[in-house]
């Protein structure tokens, strides 16, 4: 873990690690300094004379606000505000030296970028640090990639793949019993991988909305699948890093409860595609002149719409199994208000809480 870098763990804001990053990218003796340079994300879209500009990368710290209107959702615009008005006000309470040392508040929306969405942690004697690993950091996600990686001490005997039995308190064990920089990463293969092939890694179970504002990516479509932000019980809690460990698990609700469910995504599904001739007319943010960010949001939506349709018709179709037990067992009608039904629950469970 010599390569890696090394984040402290006692930090009080994330931004404290961003700076960190930045710092280090300027250290003409930096020991990272060949892994810095392949993170094109780290340096602003605009700095470089004549360079191409890069598209630009959705994230909450990097997302236009001339486009928080096309989300569709004033929650998800809100954190999104939020978190881009903390960066802010961190830039207020320090900028001054970081400006001295020539860093802008690109500079620091840049790191922030490059650090959430590439670090990890590595749990050590019971505290947790976050750090980047290089090569491991660039493995794109892959759903159902069953590839992994852990920390363990450099002379470890590794395992025969797959990995089956995870002993978790003896693998903390071992990697608490050598100092942090005796540690390896390993990423291992599920399966045997040949040449020209992409090495994966799965992120967790990522809805659409935190693949692309996280990550910035979009999600195959296939199947349907909700965001987060259509989700029921849906809050000011998507936070970067947030992620469902599985799929949603089925939630218990009488008959009524479906029925006001099955109104509420239709509702939103109607308003989206009521909005999407508005949302498309956008035009396109200074930070995003080729458009490709507004066009990945106006799929983003295209993508909500159908799993609110989808899911609307699944809620019908358990409405009337339900409906057609309780006739079968000679309950009538009054008998499904009674009747649980499965629909989308939350369960979700946090990576990180920045």
């Amino acid at each position: 873990m010599a390569a890696a870098i090394w984040f402290p763990d006692d930090y009080t804001n994330f931004r404290e690690l961003a700076v960190k990053l930045m710092r280090e990218s300027r250290r003409p003796d930096s020991p990272h300094a060949p892994h810095i340079r392949a993170l094109t994300m780290l340096r602003p879209a605009a700095e470089g004379v004549g360079a191409a500009r890069a598209p630009l990368a959705l994230h909450s710290e990097t997302f236009p606000p001339e486009y928080l209107h096309v989300l569709g959702s004033y929650l998800q615009a809100r954190h999104i505000a939020t978190t881009q008005w903390d960066t802010e006000m961190f830039w207020a309470g320090h900028g001054l030296k970081l400006v001295q040392e020539g860093f802008t508040l690109a500079h620091l929306k840049a790191a922030m970028l490059t650090v959430s969405t590439r670090y990890m942690t590595v749990a050590h004697r019971g505290r947790e640090f976050p750090v980047i690993v290089p090569v491991v950091d660039m493995a794109n996600h892959h759903t159902t990639c069953a590839n992994w990686y852990e920390f363990r001490p450099c002379n470890a005997s590794l395992l025969p793949w797959p990995r089956v039995n995870w002993d978790l308190d003896a693998l903390a064990a071992e990697a608490g019993s050598v100092e942090k920089d005796e540690l390896c990463a390993y990423w291992m293969a599920a399966a045997e991988i040949t040449a020209g092939e992409e090495a994966c890694l799965s992120y967790g179970y990522l809805t659409p909305d935190l693949a692309l504002l996280q990550y910035g990516f979009i999600l195959p479509d296939d199947p349907p699948q909700l965001s987060h932000m259509d989700e029921p019980g849906f809050a000011h809690d998507m936070k970067a890093g947030r992620t469902h460990s599985a799929p949603p698990r089925p939630f218990a609700g009488s008959a009524s409860e479906v029925e006001r469910e099955v109104v509420r995504v239709e509702s939103l599904a109607a308003a989206l595609e009521r909005s999407q001739g508005a949302a498309a007319a956008t035009p396109h943010a200074p930070t995003d002149p080729d458009g490709s960010a507004l066009a990945s949001l106006l799929q983003l939506r295209s993508q909500r719409v159908a799993s609110l349709r989808a899911e609307a018709a699944r809620l019908r179709q358990q409405l009337e199994a339900t409906a057609a037990a309780a006739a079968a067992a000679g309950g009538g009608g009054h008998a499904v208000a009674e009747e649980a039904v499965a629909i989308s629950g939350q369960g979700l469970a946090t990576k990180s809480e920045l």
